[in-house]
């Protein structure tokens, strides 16, 4: 029996090093498509694809709809939190990564297993409905009576982006996101009592996170992102952003924003493949434990440069 369990150990220690090995191969993956939008020779067949792409897409008539790229929002936060959610129930495994202990820790396998350690599909029917139904309903609402009074929806464009620009632009929007969202957050924790008392709702949810917890907030909380997210739709080196470039941005900020509230630590998720640059979900676990730290949704060089310096702020417990 001796003898087995250590023939076991280094399977299981190979098992769990290709495991993590998925975050490089995610890294070279990404940074060969981001090169090969500069090279010449590559970029033709990446802009073809583009072109297909954005065909595709015109071809489908609701992408015309002026709601689309708010359902477009809408359902990239049902598909990612749901994944999040959801993953334990396919993958098992998966409960071993769990951010066990609240302060970002790593994950602790012997606790991992436990199923009080799993996020919870549906927490309650009050909650399911008060945040994800009647949150969905109140931002569509809100984006419809812009289109219908405030701004008419510009027809989709006919020419697609190429690569370079759809990568630059989503890149930048994101960027954007973080860069501007920043010190509205930071505010709501530093700022008047009548600012914070709007974010203490979205703060309930403590310990080791699930991705429910992106949508509990206040309507106002809510309010200030989904206005920060507006504004960055409209920032390109290129004058306008493309439609496909927005309706991009929207998938992958929805992605991030669940992810961070995940409450696991796994290799494709952002902070393995982009360690040091991206903060991911250990930093917003923590954040929602001590809240005096990383009030980044996504990077890392605010909360690490210029708020690092801020008095009372304790050192994160992780790298």
């Amino acid at each position: 029996a001796a003898t087995a369990g250590k023939a076991a150990e280094p399977a299981s220690r190979r098992s769990e090093d290709f495991f993590w090995d998925t975050a490089s191969v995610l890294r070279v993956m990404l940074l060969a498509a981001a090169l090969g939008t500069a090279i010449p020779s590559t970029r033709v067949y990446l802009d073809r694809s583009t072109a297909l792409l954005w065909e595709s897409i015109l071809a489908f008539a609701p992408s015309h709809w002026a709601m689309a790229e708010a359902i477009t929002a809408t359902a990239g936060f049902w598909i990612a939190g749901t994944f999040f959610e959801t993953l334990h129930l396919w993958f098992p495994r998966v409960l071993r990564h769990r951010l066990e202990g609240g302060h970002g820790g790593r994950p602790r396998p012997e606790v991992g297993q436990h199923l009080a350690s799993s996020p919870k599909v549906i927490t309650s029917a009050c909650f399911f409905l008060r945040t994800k139904v009647a949150g969905s309903a109140v931002y569509l609402a809100a984006i419809y009576i812009f289109h219908r009074f405030c701004r008419t929806k510009p027809p989709l464009p006919l020419a697609p982006p190429t690569s370079l620009r759809l990568v630059v632009e989503v890149v930048c929007g994101v960027f954007c996101y973080d860069l501007l969202f920043t010190p509205v957050h930071w505010a709501m924790h530093h700022g008047p009592g009548w600012l914070k008392s709007i974010h203490v709702v979205h703060h309930e949810c403590k310990g080791a996170l699930s991705a429910g917890a992106t949508v509990r907030h206040s309507l106002a909380d809510g309010s200030l992102q989904v206005l920060v997210n507006i504004a960055v739709q409209f920032v390109s080196p290129w004058g306008s952003k493309h439609a496909l470039s927005r309706f991009m941005h929207n998938l992958v900020v929805t992605w991030l924003l669940c992810e961070s509230h995940s409450g696991y630590d796994l290799p494709f998720m952002s902070h393995r493949v982009f360690p040091g640059i991206m903060g991911g979900a250990p930093r917003h676990n923590d954040h929602h434990n001590r809240g005096n730290v990383n009030f980044q949704q996504f990077f890392t060089y605010l909360d690490d440069g210029v708020l690092a310096q801020q008095p009372g702020r304790s050192k994160p417990k992780f790298s």
